[in-house]
């Protein structure tokens, strides 16, 4: 009977750790799986924080021992970061990827202006600069109401069909 029991739990722990592995989890921002249908290669998440206090002040310290303290005008309720790695054609590309999520809908004027060039996908307004330079590098800023997302990949030069992936997995 001992054995039997031993055996059953054994193999409940086996499938646990198979439908772990097949389904990823619903806190990561991009899963790995998604990395490799976009950008193609082999891909881990090595970071993955969230922090989702409320920042609702601002203090500022002076050399002369004084201390203002003020209310942020923007409350930031989220922010996310997660770091992955992959291997892409033999080149080793990071991603890191930064979330914000605020308490209302922003104005962002100053960055998206009428003279400014940007994509309008999936109600994000993207910006995107990549270079290839010294090393290829992509750098995405998108935002939509009250989320504004970062994007970096470093080692890596991503197309505009890529981008619009990735926006749209990170917009669900």
């Amino acid at each position: 009977m001992d054995k039997k029991v031993l055996i059953f739990i054994v193999l409940i722990i086996i499938i646990s750790f198979a439908l772990i592995m097949v389904y990823p989890s619903s806190d990561l921002l991009l899963s790995p799986q998604e990395a490799e249908v976009i950008f193609g290669g082999n891909w881990e998440v090595v970071r993955n924080d969230t922090n989702s206090n409320s920042i609702g002040t601002i203090t500022m310290y002076y050399a002369n021992s004084t201390n203002i303290t003020s209310q942020q005008l923007i409350k930031v309720e989220s922010i996310e970061q997660e770091v992955l790695v992959g291997d892409v054609n033999n080149t080793n590309v990071e991603m890191i990827i930064v979330v914000v999520k605020f308490s209302s809908n922003i104005s962002w004027n100053e960055i998206f202006t009428n003279n400014s060039n940007y994509y309008k996908y999936d109600g994000y307004y993207i910006i995107y600069s990549e270079t290839s330079f010294t090393y290829s590098k992509t750098i995405i800023v998108a935002y939509n109401d009250s989320t504004l997302i970062e994007i970096t990949l470093n080692g890596y030069k991503a197309s505009l069909s890529q981008i619009r992936e990735l926006i749209s997995k990170l917009a669900t």
